[in-house]
């Protein structure tokens, strides 16, 4: 038994009852976290170990493969900025997901607003700032019909996304 861990005796104390919770006592020390992770590892649970391993390996194979451009501040700044309006809607989708729905059209809901943002800046000659609200109105406008639809109408959120893909890709 580990010295961190209580007995039901020891945990109670001489004159408290044992509550039968003396078992989920957690080991807070980094050796404890440690364990426990690698615990979780033995059990079967990956968690995002893959992912991480999968960029570690495909950062080596790059810098081995093109040593003199991969990691020069240039091409870094470069994966970062288009990498940035990925991540944004990546944010974006996981409060859609921890609610148990899914969004096939976020994709295409940001080239629309795009194209609206393009559109007003270049065809009717708008100031960026209200180019910007109105390609933001956009999306809050297709978000709102879309939510409409799952929320208030009861259509499955994979149904009507897949549709409004197909449509709003049109």
């Amino acid at each position: 038994m580990s010295s961190n861990t209580l007995t039901a005796a020891e945990a109670s104390g001489p004159h408290k009852p044992a509550a039968g919770f003396e078992g989920d006592r957690q080991d807070n020390t980094m050796a404890g976290a440690v364990r426990g992770y690698l615990d979780k590892l033995r059990g079967g649970d990956l968690g995002a170990l893959p992912a991480i391993l999968g960029i570690v390996t495909l950062g080596i194979l790059f810098t081995l493969l093109r040593p003199g451009t991969f990691l020069t501040p240039l091409n870094l700044s470069n994966l970062l900025v288009q990498a940035t309006p990925i991540i944004v809607l990546a944010m974006g989708l996981v409060f859609v997901l921890l609610l148990g729905e899914i969004d096939l059209s976020a994709g295409v809901v940001s080239g629309v607003c795009s194209a609206v943002l393009a559109q007003l800046l270049v065809q009717a000659g708008l100031s960026w700032p209200i180019a910007v609200l109105a390609a933001i109105a956009t999306g809050a406008l297709i978000g709102l019909f879309t939510g409409s639809l799952v929320g208030m109408i009861g259509i499955p959120s994979f149904v009507v996304t897949l549709a409004l893909f197909l449509g709003w890709q049109g």
